[in-house]
C-alpha cells in the first residue's frame, strides 16, 4: 500500500486552531490547539518571558502517510549544529523571533497511564525545509497507537539576544553530566530526550515491561542542571528551562497529590524515591519564585505521602515506605514485623532518609505546620532505633569475613561454577541469619539497603552515604555521624577493590 499524502493548512508556528486551555497561572498557560482529530499541539506559554514550548502530536491511524506542516514567516537566518539542531531567526507580522528546531522528533506508543513503550526504534522520518518557506515533513507508517512527538520553541527575540545563547557554548556547557544509567547531560539540548509532550520521562524502559514512565527524579536533576548552567553562565533560557521542567512536574500531580510511576508492574504504583524527589523540586521552585502555587502542591505531594507511605511503628515513632507496592508484601524473602512495623514494610533506609529531607525543608520553609517538625522527630527516632538494632555481634563477624572472601572474583570455568555454588550457600545462610537476627548495620560499618529484599546491596553504599550526608547537613545530629564515618571506611574499601568507575556507576541514584 502506497503513502497517503496529507497538507495542514494552518500555520505551524503561530497558527491556533480550537484552542483549549488546561492550566493558567503567575504569566504561564498551558494551552492545547486541535488541528483535527489526528493532530494537535500542546503549547507552554510562558508569558513574561515571551517563550512558548511547542510539542506536535501526530497519527496517521488510516495507513502510512506523509504529512506536510508549513508557516508563513519569512526566514531571515538559519544556524545549524550538533549541539543544538537548527535555529531560525524568522519575522512574522512585523515581529521578530528565534525559533529552535531540536534534532529530537520520535515515535511513541502511549498506554492509558500515559507510560511510553521502549522500543528499541522510535526513529521518525522528518525534516524540516527552510530554502523557499519554512515546512516540515513527516512520514508516518500508521501503526496503530503510534504517534509522531515534534518539539520546538519559540522565542520572542528582537535583539537575537538567545541565538547566541543557544548556538554559543562554553566548556561548562559542553561538560558530561552523568547520574549512572537514568541521567546524562553532554549538552543542554539533551533535554528533548527526556521531555516528551510536556512532561518529564525517565529515558530508561525496564527489560521485562519496556515502560518509560513520567520521572520526578530525572526532572529534579535535570532541574538542578539548568540551575547550576545559569549559575555559571547567567543565559536566560537556563533560568526558563527551570520553569518549563517545574510546571511539567506540577502539572503531572493528581488532584490528591499523586505521581504515578509504574516502572517495575503493569499496574501504576507510586515509588517514594521519585515522588519525594518531585516535592524536592516544588520546593526549590518555591524557594526561587516565592510564588505559593509550588508550596501548595509540595504540600499536596506530603499529604500523599502521609496517607500512602508512612506508617507508625509500635513505639509511636514513623518509617515511610519504598514504595505502595509494600502495602502487598509480594517482594520480600521473609515475614517480618519487627517494631511492630507491617510485613510489606522493607524498612528501606534510603528512601526514609530522603522522607526526612523532605520534611525537614517543608518543617523550614512553612514552620506555621507543625506537622512536618513532628514528622522528623518521630522519623528521626525510627531512623536511630532501626541503626542501633544490633543483635548477634559476633555471628554477624564471622559471616562478613565469609562475604567478602566470596567477592573475590574466579578466574576459570571451574571456578566459576565452584564460586555461583559457594554465594548462593552464603545467601541461604545470609537469609537465615537475618531472619532470626534482624539488623541493618554490620560489623565493620557496612550498611544494608533494607532489611527482606536486599543481600549484601554494595550498589546502595553510595547511596545510604549521600542520603545520610544530606540529612547530616540539614542536622548535624551526633548519634548519625559515627554511621557516616564507618560508612565511608567501607565505600573507600569497596572502591579500591572494583575500582572507582564501576562502584559509582552500579549506584542507582
Amino acid at each position: 500500500m502506497g503513502s497517503q499524502s496529507k497538507v495542514y493548512p494552518t500555520d505551524i508556528f503561530f497558527g491556533k486552531e480550537k484552542e483549549e486551555r488546561i492550566f493558567a497561572s503567575n504569566g504561564f498557560e498551558r494551552v492545547e490547539y486541535a488541528f483535527d482529530e489526528f493532530c494537535s499541539q500542546l503549547v507552554d506559554v510562558h508569558v513574561k518571558q515571551g517563550v512558548r514550548i511547542h510539542s506536535l502530536r501526530v497519527c496517521a491511524e488510516e495507513g502510512p502517510a506523509h504529512i506536510k506542516f508549513s508557516s508563513a514567516a519569512s526566514v531571515l537566518k538559519v544556524f545549524h549544529g550538533n549541539e543544538f539542531g537548527m535555529l531560525l531567526t524568522v519575522q512574522y507580522e512585523k515581529r521578530k523571533y528565534t525559533v529552535w528546531l531540536p534534532a529530537a522528533c520520535a515515535k511513541f506508543h502511549f498506554d492509558q497511564s500515559q507510560r511510553i513503550s521502549a522500543p528499541e526504534d522510535s526513529f521518525l522520518p522528518c525534516h524540516w525545509e527552510v530554502d523557499s518557506g519554512i515546512q516540515l515533513h513527516l512520514f508516518l507508517s500508521g501503526m496503530p497507537g503510534e504517534r509522531a512527538i515534534v518539539p520546538f520553541v519559540i522565542i520572542e527575540d528582537a535583539c537575537e539576544e538567545f541565538v547566541g545563547e543557544i548556538t554559543s557554548l562554553n566548556s561548562v556547557e559542553r561538560r558530561v553530566y552523568r547520574k549512572t544509567d537514568w541521567f546524562y547531560a553532554s549538552k543542554p539540548s539533551d533535554i528533548w530526550t527526556y521531555l516528551v509532550n510536556g512532561s518529564l520521562y525517565d529515558p530508561r524502559g525496564h527489560k521485562d515491561l519496556k515502560k518509560r514512565f513520567k520521572c520526578q527524579q530525572c526532572a529534579f536533576a535535570w532541574w538542578s542542571y539548568f540551575g547550576f548552567l545559569y549559575q555559571e553562565t547567567g543565559k536566560k533560557l537556563y533560568d526558563i528551562i527551570q520553569n518549563v521542567i517545574a510546571y511539567s512536574v506540577v502539572l503531572d500531580l493528581s488532584p490528591k497529590g499523586e505521581w504515578g510511576h509504574g516502572f517495575w508492574t503493569d499496574e501504576i504504583e507510586t515509588h517514594a524515591r521519585f515522588h519525594l524527589d518531585g516535592i524536592h523540586l516544588l520546593i526549590s521552585q518555591y524557594e526561587k519564585t516565592g510564588e505559593s502555587l509550588w508550596i501548595e502542591a509540595a504540600e499536596r505531594g506530603m499529604t500523599f505521602v502521609s496517607e500512602h507511605l508512612m506508617e507508625q511503628l509500635d513505639d509511636g515513632s514513623l518509617w515511610f515506605l519504598h514504595d505502595t507496592n509494600e502495602h502487598m508484601d509480594k517482594h520480600a524473602h521473609f515475614h517480618s514485623v519487627l517494631f511492630g512495623k507491617s510485613p510489606g514494610n522493607s524498612l528501606c533506609l534510603n528512601t526514609h532518609v530522603q522522607a526526612l529531607t523532605v520534611v525537614n525543608r517543608l518543617s523550614h520553609v512553612i514552620p506555621q505546620e507543625t506537622r512536618y517538625a513532628e514528622w522528623s522527630d518521630k522519623g528521626l527516632r525510627a531512623l536511630q532505633r532501626v541503626l542501633e538494632h544490633q543483635p548477634a555481634e559476633a555471628l554477624y563477624k564471622i559471616f562478613i569475613v565469609m562475604w567478602m572472601k566470596s567477592r573475590k572474583k574466579p578466574r576459570s570455568k571451574v571456578e566459576v561454577v565452584a564460586h555461583a555454588v559457594k554465594v548462593r550457600s552464603i545467601r541461604k545462610v545470609f537469609w537465615a541469619l537475618r531472619r532470626q537476627y534482624p539488623r541493618l548495620v554490620y560489623p565493620g560499618g557496612w550498611i544494608d539497603r533494607d532489611l527482606t529484599i536486599s543481600c549484601f546491596s554494595e550498589n546502595y553504599q553510595v547511596t545510604n552515604l549521600k542520603d545520610f550526608l544530606t540529612l547530616y547537613h540539614q542536622m548535624p545530629l551526633p548519634w548519625l555521624l559515627p554511621y557516616i564515618k564507618n560508612n565511608f571506611v567501607v565505600l573507600r574499601k569497596f572502591l579500591f577493590q572494583f575500582g572507582l568507575t564501576n562502584a559509582l556507576e552500579s549506584s542507582p541514584y
